[in-house]
């Protein structure tokens, strides 16, 4: 059976104190350790708060309580094992790259009873202390979280929880106040909860942003940040800290932005705006593309070269090797783009990509492009269209994959399915998994209240499954759009909403998922867990 990461976070001084986790391993009843007492657990560390008491451990027989106190605040990651209301054990210092991407770090605290000795480790880290009179047996009351009077809590997360080498918890639970063990024995209990496993079922609203001009944004896996900028100003968001600053550029962004489409060139810090073509005659001479130093944030313009088509709802991939944004499909002017461009940010210029061979894609529009590094291959999925490109002709929905082999240009349709439901289009991005398959949000866009579904397909054949909940989108206007991105650092999905009521005021929500494992079919769903309202759907 595949192994899904799972896990109890806890919510602490952010939240007021009834709104606080505090997790009773044993309940009412405590288990007796002879000799030695041994404690290991997976822990992840967050921002929300950054001190307080992660565990307590109570001998009421010896009226003994021993806790761990936990200080991120400053350069070094501080952990405290305490005689409670006595004196510090142990004193263990760890670096704040323990932080990043919010890592599990592997904890434990060893009571060994014969030596009279206490163990702490974390991250590959041991200390000991001396620790006289210890008993030969215990039953330790053992408590993570809120605590009695111990109000003080960070915020902090544990899974694969072991004690005595007897008790073992996953903490694969999704809804409720039991905590079970390996065995689905329900043991101990939790109030106010956070199951992490909901992580991979529904996805998390993590922040809103609006804007009274033509904006747009895209997620930059380097600094774990969401751009979201006009041609005024930028706003950060970091889906990790969950903070969220704004700043004003140096100098106004030289692209008049109707569609609000741009590219990132993340190792470099380069922010790029563009506009393919402009309809008004006054626009014309503006610049097409700018680049943004997102480090001096200013701009400076590359490109007043204009494409001879607007193009709504073009997919993009940005070439780092070759410093190249190549894009596809798209709508405008009555005709719908059947060919690929690609702006060379050496030489400043737009071009058709060098003559391709193989299958030909047809004209179309909403449609879905992503690479694989692993095998040089470009990808393009669905959309609507129709062979001639006229939007006179009528359009079909397209449920269609191609590859394109960047080394010699060749183009290989490699299926083309039915969905088997409501029509709908993907959204313009994608993310291939390198297992062969690959993620897309798909909506139907001709629905004003619609809903963004996550599809994960085969590349090889097309069969399908669709995952999580569903993001709501108001898809009334051109400029509506959604993109997916995947942080292999993060390992979690992340989306970008950005909606309109009238083409120019706008706002972006952002959304995060855990990624669940390719399965073989929804059969595979983790023990325990329904797939009901939200779960895997599988279709071939």
């Amino acid at each position: 059976m595949p192994v899904f990461s799972q896990g109890l976070k806890f919510t602490g001084l952010e939240q007021p104190i009834e709104k606080r986790t505090s997790y009773n391993v044993f309940g009412t009843s405590s288990p007796e350790f002879a000799g030695r007492l041994e404690i290991s657990f997976d822990m992840a560390l967050y921002h929300e708060s950054e001190i307080g008491y992660i565990f307590r451990i109570k001998n009421k027989a010896e009226q003994k309580v021993y806790n761990l106190f936990y200080d991120g605040q400053g350069d070094r990651i501080v952990f405290m094992l305490n005689d409670e209301g006595y004196s510090s054990l142990i004193r263990a210092e760890i670096g704040t790259g323990a932080l990043e991407n919010m890592n599990w770090i592997r904890t434990s605290v060893t009571f060994d009873m014969d030596s009279d000795t206490v163990f702490f480790s974390v991250a590959d880290s041991t200390w000991s202390a001396h620790v006289p009179g210890m008993p030969d047996r215990w039953r330790p009351e053992i408590n993570f979280g809120k605590s009695d009077y111990i109000i003080d809590v960070p915020s902090f997360a544990i899974k694969n929880l072991r004690i005595g080498g007897q008790y073992s918890f996953r903490m694969a639970e999704r809804f409720g106040t039991e905590v079970h063990d390996s065995r689905g024995r329900s043991v101990g209990k939790v109030s106010n909860p956070e199951w992490m496993m909901n992580d991979f079922y529904i996805w998390k609203h993590l922040c809103s942003m609006s804007s009274g001009a033509v904006s747009a944004s895209v997620y930059d896996p380097e600094s774990k940040e969401v751009y979201y900028f006009n041609r005024d100003s930028i706003r950060r968001y970091n889906v990790r800290s969950g903070e969220m600053t704004v700043s004003a550029f140096r100098n106004r962004c030289p692209v008049q932005m109707t569609l609000g489409t741009c590219f990132l060139d993340a190792a470099r810090k380069r922010l790029y705006a563009y506009e393919v073509w402009y309809e008004h005659e006054e626009m014309k001479d503006s610049a097409s593309v700018a680049c943004l130093d997102l480090e001096t944030l200013r701009w400076r313009t590359l490109s007043r070269e204009q494409l001879p088509m607007q193009m709504h709802h073009h997919g993009g991939w940005f070439d780092q090797a070759r410093s190249r944004y190549t894009i596809f499909g798209g709508f405008g002017n009555m005709h719908y783009n059947g060919t690929f461009y690609s702006f060379d940010l050496n030489s400043r210029q737009w071009r058709t990509s060098p003559a391709v061979t193989g299958e030909s894609i047809c004209p179309r529009y909403f449609t879905s492009m992503g690479y694989d590094s692993n095998t040089s291959t470009l990808y393009v999925y669905g959309g609507m269209g129709n062979e001639s490109g006229e939007q006179a002709v009528g359009r079909r929905y397209l449920y269609d994959l191609y590859s394109v082999d960047m080394a010699t240009g060749n183009v290989s349709r490699l299926w083309s399915t039915d969905l088997h439901r409501e029509n709908v289009v993907p959204v313009r991005s994608m993310y291939i998994d390198g297992a062969g398959s690959f993620y897309t949000l798909c909506y139907p866009e001709s629905i004003s209240r619609s809903a963004l579904t996550l599809y994960r397909f085969s590349i090889k054949d097309g069969s399908f499954v669709t995952l999580a909940d569903t993001i709501p989108i108001m898809s009334d206007k051109i400029t509506t759009n959604a993109n997916l991105y995947y942080d292999s650092g993060m390992e979690k999905l992340y989306a970008l909403v950005y909606e309109s009521d009238d083409d120019v005021s706008n706002s972006l929500s952002v959304y995060s998922l855990s990624l669940l494992p390719a399965l073989a079919g929804a059969g595979d769903s983790p023990e325990g867990i329904s797939s009901a309202g939200g779960g895997l759907v599988s279709y071939s």
